[in-house]
């Protein structure tokens, strides 16, 4: 059973806080496939669902650009018993028909149809945001949604209940820095920087752990926006010790 320390270690809590990176996500009903699919036999095809199922317990028996997973994602690595099947966008079909996958992930719009994949296995299929503005709820749906599918629903509601637990315990830590606002950038070049505001996955994660974001303009479907880098002198006094280039 995960301890409250291996939890700070979790794939899918540092996809929630770090990355713009973890995802109701949109899912789609596997194609066939009326029983429970063997959990030894899964192939993911895109790192989003690689993450869930380490989450739940599970390593995916094939992924996807393991290489790339390895050089950006990093933790955890996959182990060497995991198949590579060739490019997110483009797997190897071949391959991945001679492993005989019990269940195939995706990420929504990204790679293979559902359809194109059909001959060679059932599917499930995950969108990183569903345009709520809330891709952390979306996860959580996310996840509950692939532990049902796949017969884990104990695992995916231990893990969660651990996830909110550190959620709360980091909001009383952070109590002292709800005085001024956090400003999220990213130093794009001399001149411009992506801000992070409301719709992202931070901006969620803010609003739980009770600190107001500095950046209040405008944001696109991901919750980010391209700004010259002047347009930071007009944001209000932040919290400096906290604000960084990413």
């Amino acid at each position: 059973m995960p301890t409250s320390a291996d939890f700070h270690h979790d794939p899918l809590r540092r996809r929630l806080l770090t990355a713009m990176a973890l995802s109701p996500l949109l899912f789609s009903l596997p194609s066939r496939a009326t029983d429970l699919p063997d959990i030894t036999r899964i192939a993911a095809l895109e790192w989003l669902p690689v993450e869930l199922l380490i989450a739940l317990g599970v390593m995916p028996q094939a992924v996807a650009d393991i290489h790339n997973y390895n050089l950006w994602v990093q933790d955890p690595r996959l182990p060497d018993s995991v198949i590579d099947v060739g490019q997110r966008t483009e797997p190897n079909l071949e391959l991945l028909q001679q492993l005989k996958p019990s269940l195939i992930l995706l990420s929504k719009g990204y790679g293979p149809s559902p359809q194109k994949l059909q001959p060679i296995g059932p599917t499930m299929e995950f969108g990183f945001n569903d345009g709520s503005g809330k891709p952390l709820t979306v996860g959580k749906n996310s996840l509950l949604q692939l532990a049902q599918r796949i017969g884990l629903e104990a695992r995916a509601t231990q893990h969660l209940q651990q996830f909110d637990a550190f959620m709360l315990e980091a909001r009383n830590r952070l109590a002292g820095y709800r005085q001024q606002p956090l400003l999220l950038f990213s130093l794009l070049d001399p001149r411009h920087v992506l801000v992070i505001g409301q719709k992202s996955l931070f901006q969620e994660v803010m609003d739980q752990l009770g600190i107001e974001n500095a950046w209040q303009g405008e944001t696109n479907f991901w919750g980010t926006s391209v700004v010259g880098i002047e347009r930071l002198a007009t944001i209000k006094k932040c919290a400096s010790d906290l604000s960084r280039s990413w």
